[in-house]
Order: structure tokens, then C-alpha cells, then sequence
């Protein structure tokens, strides 16, 4: 009786000993898939102008704004840094603006499109294209509209059209795409 109590105890220490090691080598991945990405903000312009006071800068002239996978391009883009570090909304205007988005650590789809005006809300990982609004998605699936909100993270894209039968929402589907057939 006293061995298989040893054995019993050397059975429940190698099974500790097993779950640490796979912690140790499981977990830091898997802790870093789940936290928030810190990513820096790196932008290019002809001018740009900034007030610490209130957290705003305005750039001006072959704006480009890029963090992590997204790039933004434009004429204009004014951006406002919220309370917590990190965080902005970005307004960025252009004839027309671009935005492109690769996989990176903070998502995994990707997008290109283009509008009059994309508004980039880093909390709620949403772009809100308006004006002339197109977006496409890597698969070949693509929407225009007057107006496209897209959320980076989850991947869902919802458009509205203007009322009339130009400015419409036209949506393109290509066969065998996995938006296409998750629909089904």
C-alpha cells in the first residue's frame, strides 16, 4: 500500500510537471492571440498641425496613414486621440480616399476601397466609408454604395444606398467565394 502511494504521488507530480510544460509552451501564444495589439500609428503629409491639449492633428497633402495592415490614403485626415493610449478616430478625406487592409495581428481579412470620406474608429475596429463608397474583399466580393460600414474584427460589411435607383446598393458575389457560400 505504501508503494502505490509513491507511485500515485510520482503519477500526480509528473502530471503536474506535464501541465506546466504545456502551459509554459501553449500559453504566451495563446495569451498574445487575445491581447489587444499595441500598434504605433505612422503618418506621412505635405503639412501636418497638432494641438497635445486637445489630442487632434490635421494633415494635409498626399496623406498617408498606416498601423499594423491598414493603410489610409487621402488628401486630408484629421485625427483624434482618445483618453486611453492608442485609441483614435481617424477622418480622412480624399477625390477619392483609399483604404487598404492586409492581415496583421490585429485581423485577418482584407479589404481594399474606396470613397469620398472613410472614418476609422480604432475602439470598435470599424471603417465607415460615405460618398461614393466601394469595398472588396479578397475573395473577389465587393459592395457600392452611398454608404459602408465594416468591421475589421468580425468582417461584417453592412451598406445603404441614397434612395434612388443610381445610388443603390450593387453587391457582387463570385461563385465559390466563402462569403457567398456562408450565405447559402
Amino acid at each position: 500500500m505504501h508503494t502505490s502511494t509513491i507511485i500515485t504521488k510520482t503519477n500526480v507530480m509528473a502530471l503536474i510537471a506535464s501541465i506546466l510544460l504545456a502551459i509554459a509552451i501553449i500559453g504566451p501564444p495563446a495569451m498574445a492571440a487575445n491581447k489587444k495589439p499595441n500598434l504605433p500609428i505612422n503618418i506621412q503629409s505635405n503639412n501636418a498641425s497638432f494641438n497635445q491639449n486637445s489630442g487632434r492633428s490635421v494633415y494635409q497633402g498626399n496623406v498617408k496613414l498606416t498601423r499594423g495592415g491598414l493603410t489610409l490614403t487621402g488628401d486630408k485626415l484629421v485625427l483624434t486621440h482618445t483618453q486611453k493610449r492608442g485609441q483614435l478616430h481617424a477622418v480622412l478625406t480624399g477625390s477619392p480616399a483609399h483604404v487598404d487592409k492586409q492581415p496583421d495581428q490585429s485581423g485577418s481579412h482584407v479589404v481594399t476601397g474606396h470613397s469620398k470620406q472613410i472614418i476609422f474608429d480604432n475602439p470598435s475596429h470599424t471603417l465607415t466609408m460615405q460618398g461614393s463608397a466601394y469595398l472588396k474583399r479578397a475573395d473577389g466580393n465587393s459592395v457600392r454604395g452611398k454608404r459602408i460600414v465594416h468591421n475589421l474584427k468580425t468582417g461584417l460589411t453592412q451598406a445603404q444606398g441614397g434612395g434612388s435607383a443610381k445610388q443603390r446598393v450593387k453587391v457582387t458575389l463570385q461563385p465559390g467565394s466563402q462569403s457567398h457560400n456562408k450565405s447559402q
